[in-house]
Order: C-alpha cells, then sequence, then structure tokens
C-alpha cells in the first residue's frame, strides 16, 4: 500500500464567477468555495497536509494538464469544485476563463491517487466507461463526483465536511462520498464513485479502499467499476 493518512496530501481548487465563452454564460457559483473548504477544514487533522490550489483566475486548466510539473500532481487527494459539463466522450469542468477535460490531459501520471469533481455530469452512461478509461494516468485509482447535477446551495455544501468525517471514522474513499452525499438528501444529486485497476478485482479494491490503504498506481490499460448513491 502506498501510504498512512499522516503522510498524505489534499489539495482544492474552485470557481465561483466565469467569463463568457462562445457566446455562453456561465452563472455564478456563489458557494463553491463551501464544499471543499468545509473539506479540507476537517481534514486538517488527518492527513498531512492540506492547500487551496487555485481560485478563480488564478484557476487554470494549464495548472492541472497531467504534467508532473502540474498542481494537479502535488496532491494524493484533489477537491475540485465548479461547473461541470458531459460532452461525449469527455466530462469538461468550466473554470474561470478555461475548459478542463481532466481524463483527456493525463490527470494522474504521478498523482493524484483520488480525485472529487464537485460539479455536474461527471458521467453519462452514453459514451463516458472508455472515454474516462483511456485517458488518465495510471496514479489516479479513485474519481468521484455526479452522474446528475449537482447542487452548490449553502446546504447541500455541508457534503464537503459529512466527506471527511466519513473517511475520519474510517468509511471506504468511495462509500464516505455516497453517503456524504446522499445525507443532504437532495433528490436530484446522484453521487457516483468510479474506481479503476488493471482488473476488475483490482478496480474493485480501488472502490473499498480507505484513507489507510490507498492503493499504489495501476498498469494500463485501466479497467474500471462504479457505484451510484441510492
Amino acid at each position: 500500500m502506498t501510504t498512512t493518512p499522516a503522510c498524505l496530501t489534499v489539495g482544492a481548487a474552485w470557481c465561483t464567477y466565469f467569463r463568457w465563452r462562445n457566446l455562453k454564460v456561465y452563472p455564478g457559483l456563489r458557494w463553491s468555495y463551501r464544499a471543499p473548504g468545509l473539506f479540507l477544514a476537517g481534514m486538517g487533522s488527518q492527513v498531512r497536509t492540506t492547500a487551496v490550489l487555485g481560485v478563480d483566475e488564478h484557476l487554470d486548466a494549464a495548472d492541472f494538464d497531467g504534467a508532473r510539473a502540474s498542481r494537479g500532481e502535488d496532491v494524493d487527494i484533489l477537491y475540485v469544485a465548479t461547473h461541470g459539463e458531459y460532452h461525449s466522450p469527455d466530462f469538461r469542468a468550466i473554470l474561470h476563463a478555461t475548459q478542463w477535460e481532466p481524463f483527456a490531459s493525463g490527470l494522474g501520471q504521478v498523482r493524484p491517487t483520488v480525485a472529487i469533481f464537485d460539479a455536474c455530469w461527471l458521467v453519462d452512461p452514453a459514451g463516458w466507461l472508455t472515454a474516462m478509461a483511456n485517458g488518465i494516468g495510471p496514479a489516479l485509482r479513485l474519481v468521484l463526483g455526479y452522474a446528475t447535477p449537482a447542487s452548490m446551495g449553502k446546504g447541500p455544501a455541508l457534503r464537503g465536511h459529512a466527506f471527511a468525517d466519513n473517511l475520519a471514522a474510517g468509511d471506504g474513499v468511495a462509500d464516505a462520498w455516497l453517503k456524504a452525499v446522499h445525507d443532504q438528501r437532495v433528490p436530484k444529486d446522484r453521487a457516483v464513485a468510479i474506481g479503476f485497476g488493471d482488473s476488475d478485482l483490482e478496480a474493485t479494491r480501488a472502490l473499498d479502499a480507505t484513507l489507510a490503504d490507498l492503493p499504489l498506481p495501476a498498469q494500463q490499460p485501466l479497467r474500471l467499476r462504479w457505484r451510484y448513491c441510492h
């Protein structure tokens, strides 16, 4: 196993407002800071370090392009909150002035092991399976997000704190996320957890991993397994 919680690093990034692009207006997300901020606060006593990696104008797709020098490679667990769109075959995180396609850019070459996209439409059953497995790096073993729109209100954002609390209680990372979203009782929010590995068994083990036993990088080609919250 790779590490222990006391050695882990956690980073978060978010966008609250957005520039127009291609004549499309993205509404501001007043509360987008709240879930990742609460998550960082809750994780502070569990891991070695936490950090804010970028906000609004200081958050660009090039910061998370899958290169060794990118900010996304600096942490074991990455939490991103912003607008999200699914355009087959890729998920897009909409940033202040750019867009980021994490599964096309090779996120996870060195780190992170876990990525959370607190954004709408991480997946769509129409075609996400192949694209996601083919585009990520071998270090990324667990991706969490939504198979629906994601609520960004003051109350639903408490999922960030609940997620950290569930991890502190020893829950598996995937189940901690699914439970945190479900317990906010927003009917339209359907969380999803996707595990990656070089076999179905290893992908399932990634879904069962806790902070104490995050998995090692996989070998390509990747397989994946997933869970939805009920």
